[in-house]
C-alpha cells in the first residue's frame, strides 16, 4: 500500500521471513515443470498478530534444479571508500549516477539561418514519443534468488549474495532462476535497463530470512550514490493482511522512498486462499502493492489484492522467458507483475530527467500509472485507486503530454 504519509502504528514485527508467491507457475517447451509454492498463514487482522507468523518462519517456496559448466565470477563486496566502476556488455555507455545531473534535454541549440522566418523558429523543439525512451542509465534492483548464466547476463552491472556467509557470487547453476526470470520480464518492459541483483536466498531458492532482506534494502541505498538506481523489485511474498503493517523492514521502505528510488512489491498469489488482502511485504505505505491483472485487463483468479491496498495492476500471466539455449520458459505470477512495474517506474524516470531535468518522486510516478491506465475489468475509475492496469506506454505518453506539471514536484509539493 503506497500512501504520501507515513504509518505511525506503534508496534513493530520482531521478524519477517518472505516466501516466494504461491501459485506463481512456470512451464518449458522442453516440458519441464516447476510450481512455486508456500505455506498458506492466517491473515493478520492487526498489527498485534505480526509477531505469531512472521518469527522464524523459512522459505520452501522454490524447488530448483539443474546443472552446467558454466563457471562464475563475482565483484568484490565495496567498502564505504570504494567507487563502484562497471562496464557494460552491450552497446550501452557505462551506467553512471546522473540523477541530479541529467545527460540530456528537450530541446536541441540549433542555430537557424537569418532568412528564416521568426514563426518558424518554433521548430527546435523536439517532440518526444514514448518509443524515445527505454530505460537507457536507470538501473533496477532485483531482490531475489540471484542469476543464472543460462540466460542472458549482459544488462547485469552489479551482484551480491547476502545469503549464508555473504560472497560475491550471485549465480546459481539452474535453468529455473527465479531471480533472472524476474529480471528478464523487467528488460522485457524497458529494454537498455540495467540489472543489479542482490541474492537473498541459497542456491535452491530457499532459506530466506529478514535480515539478509533487510541487508540488501540498506545496501541499495549505499548503491544509490554510484548508480542511477530508479526502482527496487521484491517478488517476496508473506502471509495475508487486510490493513497496513509496519515491520522491520519499514525504515528502510521509508529511506527508498525519500530518496525517489521506487519499491515494487508483488502482492501475492494466494487469492483463492484469502478473499481479501495482500502480502504482508506489500502492505507498506512507502513501497508499491502491485496485483495482477490477465492479458484481457481482468483480475487473475489468484492474484491476492484489496480495494484499500492493492495500488496499481500489471499483467502476471504468461511472460516468455528464452534460455540461451533456446528452451522457453512460460511464467505467471504477481512476481512478474511486479518488475513491470519497476522498469515503468525506470522509462519514466528516463523521460522525467530527459523532459525536465529532474527525477519524479515515487508518488508522482503512481499517481501517473493510475492515471493512464485503464480500469480493471468489471471495476470503474471511482472503485478504488489502485485498480487500474498499468500501461508503460499509455504511462509515458501521458507523462510526456503533462511534463510541465511534474517539474519541481508541482503535484505533490
Amino acid at each position: 500500500m503506497f500512501s504520501t504519509q507515513q504509518n505511525s502504528l506503534a508496534n513493530t514485527f520482531a521478524g519477517i521471513t518472505g516466501v516466494f508467491d504461491k501459485g506463481a507457475s512456470t512451464s518449458s517447451k522442453a516440458n519441464a515443470t516447476s510450481t512455486m509454492t508456500s505455506t498458506p498463514v492466517q491473515t493478520i487482522q492487526d498489527t498485534k498478530e505480526a509477531n505469531a507468523i512472521l518469527q522464524d518462519q523459512q522459505s520452501t517456496a522454490l524447488d530448483f534444479s539443474g546443472s552446467t559448466d558454466r563457471s562464475t565470477t563475482g565483484v568484490d563486496f565495496p567498502d564505504t571508500d570504494t567507487t563502484i566502476t562497471t562496464s557494460r556488455t552491450t552497446q550501452n555507455s557505462a551506467v553512471q549516477n546522473t540523477r541530479s545531473t541529467p545527460q540530456t534535454t528537450q530541446s536541441d541549440d540549433t542555430n537557424y539561418f537569418d532568412e528564416v522566418d521568426e514563426e518558424e523558429t518554433d521548430t527546435d523543439t523536439v517532440t518526444k514519443t514514448a518509443a524515445d525512451y527505454t530505460g537507457a542509465g536507470q538501473v533496477i534492483v532485483i531482490i531475489d534468488t540471484g542469476f543464472s548464466y543460462y540466460y542472458d547476463q549482459s544488462s547485469v552491472v552489479y551482484f551480491y549474495d547476502f545469503s549464508g556467509s555473504n560472497d560475491s557470487d550471485a549465480s546459481v547453476d539452474s535453468s529455473y532462476s527465479h531471480g533472472s526470470w524476474v529480471a528478464d520480464v523487467a528488460t522485457q518492459t524497458a529494454s537498455d535497463v540495467s540489472i543489479i541483483h542482490l541474492k537473498i536466498s541459497d542456491d535452491d531458492g530457499d532459506n530466506i530470512s529478514v535480515s539478509d532482506l533487510e541487508e540488501a534494502l540498506d545496501y541499495t541505498l549505499y548503491l544509490s550514490d554510484y548508480y542511477d538506481i530508479a526502482a527496487v523489485n521484491i517478488s517476496l511474498s508473506s502471509g495475508n493482511t487486510t490493513s497496513d503493517v509496519y515491520t522491520v523492514l519499514s525504515d528502510e521502505f521509508a529511506a527508498l522512498d525519500s530518496a525517489d528510488i521506487l519499491v515494487s512489491v508483488a502482492a501475492g498469489n494466494s487469492g483463492e486462499t484469502y478473499d481479501d488482502g495482500i502480502n504482508v511485504i506489500a502492505a507498506n505505505d512507502s513501497v508499491v502493492a502491485v496485483s495482477a491483472s490477465d492479458d484481457d485487463g481482468a483480475e487473475t483468479s489468484w492474484t491476492q489484492s484489496s480495494e484499500t491496498l492493492t495500488d496499481i495492476f500489471a499483467d502476471g500471466t504468461e511472460w516468455e522467458i528464452e534460455a540461451l539455449d533456446g528452451t522457453t520458459y512460460t511464467v505467471s505470477g504477481t512476481s512478474f507483475s511486479a518488475p513491470t512495474i519497476a522498469a515503468t517506474a525506470a522509462l519514466l524516470q528516463e523521460a522525467s530527467e530527459d523532459i525536465n531535468g529532474d527525477t519524479l518522486s515515487d508518488e508522482e510516478i503512481l499517481f501517473i500509472l493510475q492515471e493512464s491506465g485503464d480500469a480493471v475489468t468489471g471495476y470503474d475509475d471511482s472503485d478504488a485507486d489502485g485498480y487500474v492496469v498499468a500501461d508503460a506506454e499509455a504511462a509515458l505518453t501521458y507523462f510526456i503530454e503533462n511534463s510541465d506539471s511534474f517539474v519541481d514536484d508541482f503535484l505533490f509539493a
